[in-house]
């Protein structure tokens, strides 16, 4: 099913646009600011009160059961983000294949979860290189464009998966006529695509402001309600071959004219010590005011730091440390929500993959491989309030 042919209806968008709501905020915004850094972190962090369970997250690389969802729940974190691979989906230009998602969406929405689907990768018939974005041609663009209007389309709010999952067809395992609805209303452009690693060939910012102009405007033809936010930017620098640095690109996409196709700013403000993720967003939120747009709130849609890895990494830790190390940051960035515009502050990742994406990824998990929970996982608990 390709999901291509239907229309949102347009009842479910609300009026003006998202961006425009957001500048409504910036003074409010300054104001807060202001008054948390006359108050300082310390005060804040010797106050703290978890945040509503939505701002909390993770970012998965493995795909959820239906007890990993409710686990979430029970713990109050409510946000997943999660990867929508265009190679994955495609079964052909213009043809989708979304069951395995899906089984996914039914999951989240028994539980209360609010799901943030990633869209990213070129399939074979664009490229031989899944992370070369589709901007060669017209028709890449076309094909592109085509892929995030019938995810949207099928997704969204009014979208077909909804009446697909309540009405019985003949897969019984997505058969649920009671099912919550919790329509895609916030997506993600692309995953880190300031790292040539997700960027092929080199990253480039103006390439990147072409492609968040084509997945905006193939998103809000069909949800205008919608909000997009970039892919998530890495500090990079430092060593950091074939990058860009964070605040360098956040520059250049303002300096493109890039502000008017993306509604948040998606930042993994990945640090050696969890003082310095706040800096790195502290410094996005500089440069976004110093472009006129400091109402567009911050998305951290990956934060964490992994128990396997090279000892000479920064994000490589123990056991202990890295739970010591996710309550410091959760409680950092929960203080500094309201200063810094931040919406969501999420963990990477759920559990250990069976596959190596990085040199240190594969133990970054809140479960190991096998699924047993690690002191990091008990330590987000308490940190949000929920239980395990």
């Amino acid at each position: 099913m390709t999901g291509g042919a239907m229309r949102v209806d347009t009842r479910y968008a609300s009026g003006g646009t998202v961006r425009a709501r957001r500048r409504l905020a910036v003074l409010v915004l300054s104001a807060v600011a202001a008054l948390a850094t006359w108050l300082g972190p310390a005060a804040s962090a010797r106050a703290f009160t978890p945040a509503p369970p939505e701002f909390y997250g993770v970012a998965v690389s493995t795909a959820l059961g239906p007890e990993d969802f409710q686990r979430l729940a029970r713990a109050n974190i409510r946000t997943v983000r999660i990867p929508m691979s265009w190679p994955d989906i495609a079964a052909g230009p213009g043809r989708y294949n979304w069951l395995n998602y899906d089984g996914s969406v039914i999951h989240a929405a028994a539980a209360g979860i609010t799901l943030i689907p990633t869209l990213r990768g070129s399939p074979g018939f664009v490229s031989n290189n899944n992370n070369r974005p589709p901007l060669d041609s017209a028709e890449e663009h076309a094909l592109w464009q085509d892929f995030v209007r019938s995810a949207v389309e099928r997704y969204g709010p009014g979208g077909e998966f909804w009446d697909f999952a309540r009405a019985c067809p003949p897969h019984p395992g997505h058969c649920r006529p009671d099912l919550a609805y919790r329509p895609f209303e916030v997506w993600q452009v692309w995953n880190e695509p300031n790292l040539g690693r997700f960027w092929h060939p080199a990253p480039s910012p103006g390439e990147y402001a072409e492609l968040l102009e084509l997945t905006s405007d193939a998103v809000r033809g069909v949800d205008p309600g919608a909000e997009v936010i970039t892919g998530g930017l890495t500090p990079a620098g430092r060593g950091a071959r074939n990058s860009v640095p964070q605040n360098d690109f956040l520059a250049a996409l303002y300096q493109r004219g890039a502000a008017e196709h993306f509604d948040g700013l998606g930042l993994h403000p990945y640090a050696r010590k969890p003082k310095q993720a706040r800096g790195r967003a502290q410094k996005a939120t500089a440069i976004m005011r110093a472009y006129g747009d400091g109402g567009t709130p911050i998305w951290i849609t990956e934060i964490g730091w992994s128990i396997k890895g090279p000892r000479d990494n920064d994000q490589v830790t123990n056991r202990k440390g890295q739970a010591k190390r996710l309550v410091r940051v959760m409680k950092i960035l929960t203080a500094a929500r309201d200063a810094l515009n931040i919406k969501l502050a999420s963990w990477f990742t759920y559990q250990d993959p069976n596959f190596k994406i990085c040199d240190w990824c594969h133990g970054a998990g809140l479960f190991s491989k096998k699924g047993k929970p690690k002191p990091a996982w008990k330590k987000y608990v308490r940190v949000t309030g929920g239980r395990r």
